[in-house]
């Protein structure tokens, strides 16, 4: 049982109305809408650590109201998300009297890493559905880390209520899931080509989500230097690596600018070496685009969003590497000066 606002979560709900397109389809099971070869996939990527029962657990009671709340469209208040994830806390982690042996930091886990990768996914859903899942995803999983429920189990020992206070996760679960995600996952939009060897289209909105939440959850100051470099620096490689063919697909290049205006500093000071023998060229790939964009326009047209990204995104990386030049610059005097000196 779980509280919320000083009362039973049965009560609170009692007041909310269910009808509104968050709560419209709460308890209901449509984790088996999903094709053989996705469910294997999420359920080795996110769930391969938990046991029988605890895997049962997540996906009978978890997985199903997750994926209603995405595909509902709704992004919800503070506290419709905070009664959201005080269900999923409940539901993950407060069924030690129903599962012995539960292991509640592992399940939650497996459920922050469900949280994140499904956005990966075909959802089979589209329009502001589609575009509102970043919002949703980011908030319920803020409310993961930063609030506190109270939860009540029943202990068969004692024949008595037990509160206990928990959040369902914090910074440090966050991080390692994005990193095995990374490790583990396969979340290239080129996982899957066409007849004209071109990715679907779900797949490229799918992966702008999935970074555009990472992204949000980052002004939160939630991920580490060394996530952010990591999962940065892939993205960015990844545009790279497949410029013929994301050359057509406007989310990849939105993402690898983001990255490169939010997080230059820290892909600089982790990835130093890739940085300094691949960002010239990759400057001036991103001048040509933004030049493409500027010419598709004409001269009547004001500057889209994804222009005025790459321009800021240029900008960080002319900064980086003009800084690399002059540390590179001064160590060569030091050295020549050394050596005259000898």
């Amino acid at each position: 049982m779980t509280q919320y606002a000083g009362q039973d979560l049965s009560e609170y709900l009692a007041t909310m109305d269910l009808n509104q397109p968050a709560f419209r389809h709460l308890g209901t099971k449509d984790y088996d809408w999903f094709d053989q070869s996705i469910r294997i996939d999420t359920d080795c990527v996110c769930a391969s650590s938990l046991t029988e029962e605890e895997k049962s657990m997540v996906y009978d009671r978890t997985i199903p109201e997750i994926l209603n709340y995405y595909r509902a469209g709704h992004v919800p208040s503070s506290g419709e998300a905070d009664l959201i994830m005080g269900q999923i806390c409940a539901n993950s982690k407060a069924s030690r009297s129903s599962v012995p042996g539960l292991r509640p930091n592992a399940t939650a886990h497996a459920v922050m890493k469900f949280m994140l990768y499904i956005i990966t996914k075909d959802l089979d859903i589209s329009g502001k559905k589609v575009d509102s899942i970043p919002q949703i995803a980011s908030f319920i999983i803020y409310k993961a880390i930063s609030k506190h429920y109270k939860i009540v189990e029943y202990d068969h020992q004692t024949r008595k209520d037990s509160g206990t206070i928990m959040s369902f996760s914090d910074p440090i679960f966050l991080n390692d899931s994005i990193l095995e995600l990374c490790r583990d996952g396969d979340l290239s939009p080129f996982r899957t080509l066409n007849d004209q060897g071109e990715p679907p289209k779900v797949h490229i909105k799918a992966y702008r989500n999935f970074h555009d939440v990472l992204l949000k959850l980052d002004k939160h100051e939630f991920l580490t230097g060394y996530t952010k470099a990591t999962v940065g620096y892939l993205a960015i490689k990844m545009y790279f690596d497949n410029m013929d063919k994301a050359k057509k697909h406007n989310d990849m290049l939105w993402v690898t600018a983001q990255w490169l205006i939010q997080a230059p500093e820290t892909i600089f000071r982790w990835r130093h070496d890739e940085v300094w023998t691949t960002w010239s060229k990759w400057r001036a790939a991103l001048g040509d685009r933004e030049v493409e964009l500027r010419e598709a326009r004409g001269e009547q047209g004001n500057a889209s969003d994804l222009e005025k990204s790459l321009i800021a995104a240029r900008e960080q990386m002319r900064l980086i590497l003009d800084r690399m030049k002059a540390e590179r610059q001064k160590i060569a005097s030091y050295r020549a000066g050394e050596s005259s000196s000898k």
